[in-house]
């Protein structure tokens, strides 16, 4: 559509059209708000109105109008995504419809472009709901918990204070044994949840068993333990000098480089000048905005290589594994985080706001995830709904993929154990299986390399897809079956030709950069530059080759290679961030875009103030993640490993 300078024309036109309007009350008002009438009322109207396609005029000005039934704040767009969009303050009498028809049939006479029906949307903010009342409710009685949790582990357990008495000094400690609980969490954790072999906190053990406090025995007591902000602080920052480090660096950097992506994916379709961004991503350093999506390959790398190394170690131990348990295991790591993430977006966020977008994307929000929430739930979110604009969280697509690989992993791992030659055949004929598919796809649609050109058929029939993000997640796959070789049993102490080492160094700088800088002729030919061959190969292979890379790295850093960039990769500064990834990867694309839809203006991108958001929104993920994690994932983590474990004694 193209831009109107001005919307006198726009009215006054409308005038001749009244006949086929609904009311002409609503008409007869707007006309006298946009010809030059005294009354202060049509004044106030013209003012809060906009002028151009993109604005939204004076909201606030309009809605107090509203509030005394003087006016009606709506927005025209049309029924395409992405339409452009304009704000009008109208007479109270007005109504949707009449809007609507009259904006389309004035288009033509103004030459403007309009595919599909035009849209009024005149709704007013929606308040907080039962349900959302019901969850305020749910997140109070869980701070209760960490509270009273908190509260009984300082002041019962750490200081020994009693209820009834005097107060008691804590007893003298003869020895502290440090000593981790040592389950081994990760057999069912995905890419995005914390790596470590061994989580939970160093804990120092009495020896005198007559000091133990009767709240570390009361069944009640231990359950609003698991709440504790001590422990649960304790455990983000606990550092396990035997787990692999160097995942916790690649964990944090690739949410950075995805927090990067969303933002920019995000403000360019909502920006007041697209043709800013569309220029940006012709620029070499901009490529980096692009190259995002090769984070998350990172995270299939990861969850392959992780889960596929814990199941060998017990299927080696034990000879066997439930497989159901395995499955509940792994629902029970996720569920928490992900239902309270959907909850906190559909039921508070989306009502903590408001603004002249605010309602239509209340409306949007409310529509799809009271339709869908239960696919993301199931881990099929990735096949249905069928459009990715109807989802409920629509980065939860990820979780969907990790779940539906985990799910036939120990398939895998077993046939290895009793076949290493028909293991390898398996996981060469999934190979060859995925990049058919995915060279086939990319023939058939015609698909571009240029990430940001893809559209919602890639996503749907690529992006989404577990036989097309296949190839990341058996190369870590892969990589862990390999370490299980008797040549690599002690990693440390492996050696490394120089040569062989520093040609795996200059093969990750290649790779890396020639995946990601490549597609810079590309960008800068809006896509021409490139023939149906050359798209092909980089969307069929890039994942794959980006996985290597990845595995390359984590490869050397545990042969103890790599000197003082294998230092600060695997410095243990990392692993408090890297367990927060997964609270971050829930959270943060419900804050940007709350942050979009709360603006009273179209947003003005310049490259200083992305920098800012950018600082602005991780920061903001990374504490809405920390919350996140010392009131949802931990406690309920900590509670996970109570039942199991007592289970497990039961059985004994």
């Amino acid at each position: 559509m193209k831009t109107i300078n001005s919307f006198f024309v726009f009215f006054l036109i409308l005038f001749f059209f009244q006949s086929s309007f609904a009311s002409e009350d609503c008409l007869a008002g707007i006309i006298a708000v946009f010809t030059n009438s005294t009354d202060p009322l049509d004044l106030q109207l013209s003012e809060a109105t906009a002028r151009k396609l993109g604005n939204y005029g004076d909201y606030d000005l309009c809605r107090e109008l509203q509030a005394e039934k003087k006016a009606r704040y709506c927005l025209l767009e049309g029924d395409m995504m992405y339409s452009p969009q304009i704000g009008i303050c109208a007479p109270y009498v007005c109504n949707e419809t009449s809007l609507a028809k009259a904006a389309k049939k004035l288009a033509p006479l103004l030459h403007i472009e309009v595919p599909g029906k035009i849209i009024a949307d005149c709704s007013e903010p929606k308040k907080i709901d039962g349900g959302g009342i019901a969850y305020a409710c749910v997140l109070c009685l869980i701070a209760l918990f960490v509270v009273l949790g908190t509260s009984i582990q300082y002041f019962f357990i750490e200081n020994r204070w009693v209820l009834f008495g005097e107060k008691h000094d804590a007893p003298q400690k003869e020895k502290q044994i440090q000593v981790n609980d040592n389950d081994e969490e990760s057999s069912s954790l995905s890419g995005f949840v914390t790596s470590s072999s061994s989580l939970s906190e160093s804990k120092p053990i009495l020896k005198n068993e007559n000091t133990k406090s009767k709240f570390e025995s009361n069944p009640f007591s231990i359950f609003l333990l698991q709440f504790s902000l001590i422990k649960n602080l304790r455990r983000l920052n606990f550092y396990n000098p035997n787990s692999f480090h160097i995942l916790d660096s690649i964990r944090t950097i690739s949410m950075f480089w995805i927090v990067l992506g969303h933002q920019y994916e995000f403000l360019r379709f909502t920006t007041k000048r697209p043709e800013v961004f569309n220029q940006w991503v012709k620029e070499f350093p901009y490529q980096i905005i692009g190259g995002a999506e090769f984070a998350v390959d990172s995270f299939f790398f990861m969850s392959g290589f992780l889960v596929t190394y814990y199941i060998y170690k017990e299927l080696k131990a034990k000879g066997k594994m439930n497989f159901l348990l395995y499955l509940v295991h792994r629902c029970l790591r996720l569920w928490p985080t992900m239902i309270f993430g959907i909850l906190f977006a559909w039921k508070i966020l989306y009502y903590m706001g408001s603004g002249p977008v605010f309602t239509t994307f209340q409306n949007r929000m409310d529509n799809t995830c009271k339709k869908y929430w239960w696919t993301d739930v199931l881990f099929i979110n990735n096949y249905y709904p069928t459009d990715y604009e109807s989802q409920c969280l629509g980065q939860l697509w990820y979780l969907a993929n990790d779940f539906q690989m985990h799910f036939f992993t120990p398939l895998f791992v077993y046939v290895f154990i009793k076949s290493k030659k028909y293991s390898w055949i398996l996981i060469g004929a999934l190979f060859a299986g995925s990049f058919a598919y995915l060279i086939s796809m990319t023939i058939i649609h015609n698909f571009p390399a240029d990430p940001l050109t893809q559209d919602l058929d890639f996503h749907h029939l690529i992006y989404s897809k577990p036989y097309a993000r296949l190839p990341a997640y058996l190369v870590g796959l892969c990589l862990a079956l390999l370490l299980t070789y008797p040549k690599f049993q002690n990693l440390f102490t492996f050696k490394i030709k120089p040569l062989i080492r520093y040609a795996m160094y200059c093969a990750i700088f290649a790779t890396t950069f020639a995946l990601v800088f490549s597609t810079y002729g590309l960008m800068k030919s809006d896509g021409k530059s490139w023939n149906q061959a050359q798209n092909t190969i980089y969307v069929s292979f890039s994942k794959f080759f980006w996985a290597i890379a990845v595995g390359m790295i984590v490869f050397l850093a545990l042969c103890n290679y790599g000197g003082p960039i294998k230092q600060i990769l695997t410095h243990r500064v990392w692993a408090p961030l890297a367990r927060l990834t997964y609270g971050v990867y829930v959270l943060h694309p419900s804050i940007i875009i709350w942050w979009i839809f709360n603006n009273r203006s179209s947003f003005f991108a310049y490259k200083i103030k992305m920098i800012w958001l950018y600082c602005a929104f991780l920061v903001f993920s990374y504490i809405a993640s920390l919350i996140m994690n010392v009131m949802i994932e931990s406690p309920f983590m900590n509670l996970e490993k109570l039942i199991f474990k007592r289970d497990k004694k039961k059985t004994n």
